[in-house]
């Protein structure tokens, strides 16, 4: 970035914002702040009376699609560029990002803490990095084909994996040995995740069934008849009692933890749903449909409450920050983006 005296015409200043070009640069209406974006995917926002940066954050889009996830906190966020064959986890505080590896990754998940990373690479290895440094703690061969899923028990001691093997598998991250295989489905797998308390597995398949496990006891709780699409997505509440299905034709289900005993069906979405979140007080359902929008949902009257029409047709990742009051998304050629989730009194009444 070059600047220059308006009056005299001559070069007073230049800065090195950006890794390539720099694109645009827009000041605020009373001149202290300026921010610059470039092709390097970042923005920059600078304190022009002194010239120092004084606030940046970007995310690379996940070009050709791919994973994204983010610490329960909110603080870290990582996710696949594969436009520069690179992976990156973002601090979100100091705005600040790390390459942390340049393999071809399809799922990762963070532990219960945050502090460690798992992701799972189409060799079928599961590695597990050190989300602050980037460094890799380990890495074990976890399935035959490329892993797809992945969910972090609440204690983070053991790590639940799907994959196109059509296997789910239960991991003791001590070691990188397997607990057991908890399924083999005809198909790839599609959703996955631990219920909060850690005691109940739900996955499911691209053969379109799916099927809710005790974790500790490694039975079949419930099995679900096959449907007409396959089920995307998948979300506990954070109370444990209840969790949300999306599947391929724009349907969400809300099933009791307990038994997979179906409780409402929510309409309204059009195309797949790729992913479902719960507000953390449990009283809002978030899903995000092929059609480019992103629904709210009130868990109890089971009415939608607001629509953000996103622009994007393939949103991977949602999820509350811990207040509830808004609403973090990234998907397919998207930065991470946050979202107003708090509907406005006559926004609600309308709907």
């Amino acid at each position: 970035m070059r600047f220059f005296d308006a009056q005299t015409g001559a070069e007073t200043q230049n800065l090195k914002t950006h890794l390539n070009d720099a694109w645009s640069v827009a000041f605020a209406p009373d001149g202290k702040y300026f921010a610059t974006t470039g092709t390097d995917f970042s923005a920059f926002l600078f304190d022009a009376r002194v010239l120092a940066q004084a606030s940046s954050f970007a995310s690379a889009p996940s070009f050709g699609g791919g994973w994204s996830a983010l610490s329960a906190d909110r603080t870290r966020f990582a996710a696949v560029d594969t436009g520069h064959n690179r992976q990156t986890i973002w601090d979100l505080q100091q705005r600040t990002h790390k390459i942390f590896a340049s393999e071809i990754i399809d799922a990762g998940v963070f532990s219960p803490g945050g502090a460690t990373l798992a992701t799972g690479s189409r060799d079928g290895a599961i590695a597990l990095w050190d989300s602050a440094t980037g460094a890799e703690l380990k890495r074990f061969r976890a399935h035959d084909e490329r892993v797809s899923n992945l969910s972090f028990t609440p204690d983070g001691k053991e790590l639940v994996s799907g994959s196109w093997d059509k296997t789910v598998r239960v991991w003791n991250l001590e070691h990188g040995d397997m607990v057991q295989q908890l399924c083999r489905f005809e198909d790839y797998v599609s959703a996955l995740a631990i219920s909060p308390d850690g005691r109940q597995v739900f996955a499911a398949s691209y053969d379109r069934s799916a099927k809710l496990f005790n974790l500790a006891t490694r039975k079949t709780i419930a099995e679900f008849d096959k449907r007409r699409k396959a089920i995307l997505s998948i979300a506990f509440a954070p109370n444990g009692r209840t969790f949300a299905t999306g599947d391929g034709d724009g349907t969400i289900e809300i099933r009791q933890t307990s038994d997979g005993k179906l409780l409402d069906t929510l309409i309204g979405n059009a195309g797949f749903i790729w992913t479902v979140a719960f507000s953390p007080d449990n009283s809002r359902l978030a899903s995000a449909s092929g059609e480019g929008i992103i629904r709210l949902w009130d868990t109890e009257t089971k009415a939608q409450v607001l629509a953000i029409h996103t622009g994007s047709a393939i949103t991977t990742l949602l999820g509350f920050t811990p207040d509830g009051n808004a609403l973090i998304s990234h998907g397919t050629m998207e930065k991470l983006k946050f979202w107003e989730a708090v509907p406005s009194e006559k926004t609600a009444a309308e709907k």
